[in-house]
């Protein structure tokens, strides 16, 4: 059945005190009404009400999905993909419809409480947002979870398409790498459509992964958004998607990186491919200047720069402004430094122009078997390169 809750209502699920589990409904929509748990939920990772269709946010207030016991164990359930057995469900994804309440860029939708996997962490599911809305992922984590929404047991690991507005990871994100089944797999952000990834506690922060580097996780940023904001980052790796593909999109960060040339952490870390893709030139660039930012390569076999002609023509078709850099590289007396490199792909012409006067810091091998690589004569060292 559906549930709508107009302005002045509440859906409040569960008695106080008691615990709940298991429920389900198709489709709720809070139409200026608010829903909040109650009891106390069984189970460390169950979901407490799964929303197997749509979930709509309109009217004109903002909402926040929390409780009133400060209990962890309340969840929202996705619908899910597969049963813990791998077997294929007829259900498809959750679909978040999230209007722009607010007028601003403010969230519309909060959840305070975390998402899983319909009644079974070691179900897949994943979740579709659309609408001109931010949904904004705000659980911090708990010692059961792992922590943040890619802990072992919470949260999407089926497809991720954002196809409207913005949907925003925050939390404390302090993750271990889960295994495989538990990272969802494609990521899809398209037309107009933002992904945001945000970390308040990432100045202290070892491991913030948007995907675990160990899986070949894609990602397909179709003239969208792909929003890294963490202005205080220093001192780890961001390990972005296994395939990366940017196809006339904004690609942005905000990490700060040291000061200190000595150092090379505050690093985006590359996985196997990064494609550059579309009709227009497209530029990575550190954050308002910070010298810096650090873009590592994959160490087990040479990252794939695949860079097509999106100019049509001789000019640049994409430009790096980050300095390359070996894999997990940490100041002196630290981890050691893996060997990485790249291999340049792709008809078009790609420009490294670090901000700073050595150009790279990666001691793997460079191959280029199509297109240009142009280095930039200002900032080039010809003995790091």
């Amino acid at each position: 059945a559906s549930v709508v809750v107009r302005k002045g209502g509440t859906l409040k699920f569960g008695p106080d005190g008691t615990s709940h589990t298991g429920n389900t409904v198709k489709d709720l929509t809070l139409d200026g009404g608010s829903f909040e748990f109650a009891g106390a939920g069984v189970g460390a990772k169950l979901g407490t009400l799964t929303v197997l269709g749509r979930l709509t946010v309109t009217g004109d207030v903002a909402q926040v999905m929390t409780d009133t016991t400060a209990n962890d164990n309340n969840r929202v359930g996705l619908a899910w993909q597969k049963d813990s057995a791998g077997t294929a469900t007829s259900a498809a994804r959750t679909v978040f419809d999230v209007a722009d309440v607010t007028g601003d860029d403010r969230p519309d939708l909060t959840f305070e409480k975390p998402l899983t996997r319909g009644p079974n962490v070691n179900n897949v599911a994943g979740l579709v947002k659309i609408g001109a809305g931010r949904m904004k992922l705000a659980y911090d984590g708990d010692a059961n979870s792992g922590g943040g929404y890619y802990g072992r047991q919470l949260g999407p690991n089926g497809d991720v398409d954002v196809l409207g507005g913005v949907l925003e990871f925050a939390g404390a994100w302090t993750v271990p790498v889960p295994n495989a089944a538990n990272v969802p797999h494609r990521y899809y952000i398209g037309t107009n459509a933002t992904l945001h990834v945000s970390n308040p506690n990432c100045v202290t922060t070892d491991v913030f992964t948007v995907a675990d580097p160990n899986v070949r996780t894609k990602m397909h940023v179709d003239h969208g958004t792909f929003l890294i904001d963490c202005p205080g980052f220093k001192t780890g790796h961001v390990f972005l998607p296994d395939e990366l593909v940017l196809e006339d999109a904004v690609f942005q960060t905000t990490l700060d990186g040291f000061a200190d040339d000595n150092y090379a952490l505050g690093a985006l870390t590359l996985g196997s491919l990064l494609h550059i893709k579309g009709t227009t030139a497209f530029e990575l660039m550190p954050f308002e200047g910070m010298k810096n930012n650090r873009l590592a390569l994959l160490d087990t076999t040479p990252t794939e720069i695949r860079v097509d002609d999106v100019t049509g023509d001789d000019a640049v078709d994409a430009t790096i402004g980050f300095k390359l850099c070996d894999r997990r590289y940490v100041r002196p007396g630290g981890t050691a430094t893996r060997a990485s490199g790249f291999v340049k792909t792709g008809s078009g012409t790609l420009l490294l122009t670090p901000t700073t006067t050595t150009l790279s810091m990666f001691s793997g091998d460079t191959e280029i078997r199509e297109g240009i690589v142009r280095l930039d004569e200002a900032n080039y060292d010809s003995k790091s390169f």
